[in-house]
């Protein structure tokens, strides 16, 4: 539950196919509905989209979606170096828990292991993304994540200014509810409340990442 009341739901979860025998994924795909937990592995090659999701289901009867992870991370290097504005909402800034339980220092080094190193590719010297030996979990899980909203934007016309404008609404009349019933839940810490983003899990061979509703 969010600080102003209204309730965290899972609206789509993005399930790494690498590194884990690919039908236990499928299979629970199919078990809680192909269109919840979507199998994703990364594309084959460079610049891809960020996720590209079928329009149909393959031999497994899944939508496996293909993940331009290169792509993925240079959308999230650029936000990192956006400075949220105080005053004014800041389209594309990242806003990070201050709270160790759920971003702890581990997180933090996690989303900042890679960096860009030149390769000689066909006779060129490209850039790509390398954590050179470095733990990079949460970066993965953070590249899921954007993914798994991308689906629900492109696929499921999930518009986040509609839920930010609903959002208000409940917050509104929760505050009202509060100070006329005076309810144990309006008391809750803010951090007691915010552990309930954090609904990412990783690990190595298998990661996944799920988009929070609201």
């Amino acid at each position: 539950m969010r600080s102003d009341g209204t309730t965290i739901g899972v609206s789509r979860w993005a399930w790494d196919t690498g590194g884990i025998d690919a039908q236990v994924v499928y299979n629970r795909s199919l078990k809680l509905g192909p269109l919840w937990v979507i199998p994703i592995k990364g594309a084959s090659s460079y610049g891809q989209p960020v996720v590209n999701m079928p329009r149909t289901r393959n031999a497994n009867k899944v939508y496996l979606s293909l993940i331009g992870t290169d792509t993925a991370k240079d959308l999230l290097a650029m936000r990192l170096q956006l400075e949220p504005d105080s005053k004014s909402a800041t389209p594309g800034a990242i806003h990070f828990p201050n709270d160790d339980e759920i971003f702890s220092t581990t997180e933090a080094k996690q989303l900042v292991s890679e960096v860009l190193i030149p390769k000689l590719i066909n006779g060129r010297v490209v850039y790509r993304w390398d954590n050179q030996g470095r733990r990079n979990e949460a970066l993965d899980c953070w590249v899921y994540g954007l993914a798994a909203l991308r689906i629900s934007k492109i696929r499921f016309q999930l518009n986040l200014e509609t839920l930010a404008e609903q959002r208000k609404i409940l917050s509104k009349n929760h505050k009202t509810n509060c100070l006329s019933r005076r309810w144990p839940e309006c008391s809750e810490g803010a951090n007691d409340v915010a552990r309930g983003f954090n609904r990412t899990t990783a690990g190595s061979g298998n990661r996944s990442a799920q988009i929070i509703n609201g």
